[in-house]
């Protein structure tokens, strides 16, 4: 999106950011933070002494679980957005675009 944007302004169109953009950043943001959390808690487990606590393996395991589904909301988000962008500047692509 970044090269995008840089091509477009070259031929003198601004590029906002657009809804589906801001929104796959959220996501983005959510999942580094819940894979800091994840490796945090995993590395604490043992000394801790929470190593066989059941509770803390469900944790684990529904954590693992949510940083799997945010990276592929992510994803999704992403190519998304990116078709979104292409989709709304399209008339960059024409010759008669300046």
């Amino acid at each position: 999106m970044t090269a995008f944007r840089w091509w477009a302004s070259r031929r003198g169109v601004v590029i906002p950011a657009g809804g589906a953009g801001k929104l796959k950043t959220t996501i983005q943001n959510i999942f580094v933070g819940a894979v800091i959390l994840w490796f945090a808690f995993r590395d604490a487990r043992k000394p801790m002494g929470w190593e066989h606590n059941q509770y803390a393996q469900y944790w684990n395991e529904f954590h693992g679980g949510f940083v799997a589904i945010t990276l592929a909301v992510a994803a999704a988000l992403t190519v998304y957005s990116f078709a979104v962008y292409l989709y709304r500047n399209r008339r960059l692509f024409s010759d008669r675009a300046q």
